[in-house]
């Protein structure tokens, strides 16, 4: 069968994404981009580590002080991701 109508680009490289099993990896550094970009220069600068585990983000941090505070303003981060994710955010978030 023959197609009638051309394909957009974009569907075909999120095709191929899907089919490569990198749509994984794609999403955890789409929530990596958008923590620094919530967070700031000043807080990204005592961020040392991220990465995402079972929709679980974790955050290493240089100092305990922020540590506190942003663990307090947790559900706040959550919230503020996953807007600007459009709900594809992460489910939980893990400071150490």
């Amino acid at each position: 069968m023959k197609r009638t109508e051309p394909l957009n680009f974009g569907d075909l490289v999120n095709a191929w994404i899907k089919n490569s099993r990198l749509d994984g990896k794609f999403r955890e550094i789409r929530i990596i981009e958008t923590w620094h970009e919530v967070m700031g220069p000043a807080i990204s600068r005592q961020t040392r580590e991220i990465y995402l585990k079972d929709k679980t983000l974790f955050v290493h941090l240089h100092s305990a002080v922020l540590r506190n505070e942003l663990g307090m303003r947790r559900n706040k981060l959550l919230e503020l991701m996953n807007e600007k994710l459009k709900g594809e955010g992460p489910d939980k978030i893990v400071l150490k």
